[in-house]
């Protein structure tokens, strides 16, 4: 896949995450936010076996081997989920996904520089930390 069209495709997963808070956070309203949280990771389940049952991505043969850290994804995804339907109705959405990114981009960019969880090591330069202090800038334009 080239690169271009792995960002693109990068760009739309993002701005689906950014519907999925909307929802998760509307439905929240009605049931709460752990149940809503459950529900969509419930609803995700069901339609990660679905994609399971009709590829031929991998499988669990080996999933012993791996190591004890690769298994809290679950978590963090379940905390991100819960944290977005808390967090959108105090500031709003664009609020709390300028942060989101922010976030993400930030760390991904430490993980990057260190090569942290087996992840190969891109150099923090100029253009990099350039662009780290005008996320922050984009962060607090967005969120006033």
């Amino acid at each position: 896949m080239k690169s271009y069209l792995a960002i693109a495709l990068a760009f739309i997963v993002g701005a689906l995450t950014t519907i999925q808070a909307a929802l998760n956070t509307e439905l929240g309203k009605y049931i709460g936010g752990v149940s809503a949280a459950l529900v969509s990771f419930g609803v995700g389940t069901a339609t990660l076996g679905i994609f399971y049952l009709v590829s031929s991505d991998g499988g669990f043969k080996d999933a012993a081997k791996a190591p004890p850290y690769l298994w809290i994804g679950g978590i963090l995804g379940a905390m991100f989920v819960y944290g977005m339907i808390k967090l959108i109705p105090v500031v709003g959405t664009a609020s709390v996904l300028a942060g989101v990114v922010a976030g993400q981009l930030l760390l991904a960019m430490l993980i990057d520089q260190f090569g942290w969880l087996g992840m190969q090591k891109i150099e923090f330069g100029r253009t990099r930390a350039i662009g780290a202090v005008l996320l922050l800038v984009g962060v607090k334009l967005v969120s006033r």
